[in-house]
C-alpha cells in the first residue's frame, strides 16, 4: 500500500508540473488521479501515451531489460525466420538479440504484432521496457515527460495550438538533452597523465 501511494504521488507530481507550465489547477498529491476534475481525467488519459512514447524514443539505460523469449506455436511460414517468439508484455521497443549470424552481424529478426521471428533458437532479447514507476527514471527524463504532457494538455485544456507547438519543441529538446546527459554519465572521468603533463 505504501509503495502504491509513493508511485501515485510521483505520477501526480508530473501531472502538476505539466499543469503548472500551463498555469492550470494543481491536483492533490495523493488522491488526485481519482478526483472528479477535467484536469485529472485528461492527465490520466494522456499520460500513459506520453510515457510510453518517451520511453520508446531512445535506448535509455534505466529502461533496458534482457529476457530469454518463450517460443510459441505459429502458423507463420518463413524460411528465413523459422522461429517465432512472444515479446515480453512490457516490451516497448526491441533493441537486439544476443549473438551474431554467420556473417558476424547482429542476429536479424522481424516483428509481427507481438511476435518476434528470427532464425536463432534460443533467443535472448535486449529491449526497452515500460517502466511505470517514475522513481526509477532520471530527473531529466521526468522533466521531458512533463513537457510532453503539457503539450497535449495545451490543446485539450486551452485549445492553444501555438502553445502546443512551442511545448512540443521543448519536449523534443528536453528528451534529447536527457539522453545526452545519461550518455555523459557513462563516460569514465579521464585521469591526468603525468608523462604527458611533464612534456
Amino acid at each position: 500500500m505504501q509503495a502504491q501511494t509513493a508511485l501515485t504521488a510521483s505520477i501526480v507530481s508530473i501531472y502538476n508540473l505539466s499543469l503548472a507550465r500551463l498555469g492550470g489547477h494543481q491536483l492533490g498529491r495523493i488522491n488526485s488521479p481519482y478526483e472528479d476534475s477535467t484536469e485529472a481525467s485528461l492527465c490520466n488519459n494522456l499520460y500513459p501515451h506520453i510515457r510510453d512514447l518517451s520511453l520508446s524514443s531512445y535506448a535509455w539505460n534505466f529502461a533496458r531489460k534482457k529476457e530469454t523469449l518463450a517460443i510459441v506455436e505459429s502458423s507463420i511460414v518463413n524460411a528465413e525466420y523459422p522461429f517465432c517468439f512472444k515479446l515480453p508484455a512490457d516490451c516497448l521497443r526491441p533493441i537486439c538479440l544476443e549473438g551474431h549470424n554467420q556473417d558476424n552481424q547482429p542476429t536479424p529478426f522481424i516483428i509481427r504484432e507481438r511476435d518476434l521471428l528470427t532464425g536463432s533458437n534460443p533467443a535472448v532479447l535486449e529491449y526497452i521496457a515500460r517502466i511505470e514507476d517514475p522513481n526509477l527514471w532520471t530527473m531529466s527524463f521526468k522533466n521531458a515527460v512533463a513537457w510532453g504532457l503539457a503539450s497535449e494538455l495545451a490543446t485539450a485544456l486551452t485549445n492553444d495550438i501555438n502553445k502546443q507547438m512551442r511545448y512540443l519543441e521543448f519536449y523534443h529538446r528536453s528528451l534529447a538533452d536527457a539522453f545526452s546527459s545519461e550518455r555523459n554519465t557513462e563516460k569514465p572521468a579521464k585521469l591526468p597523465n603525468p608523462w604527458l603533463e611533464a612534456r
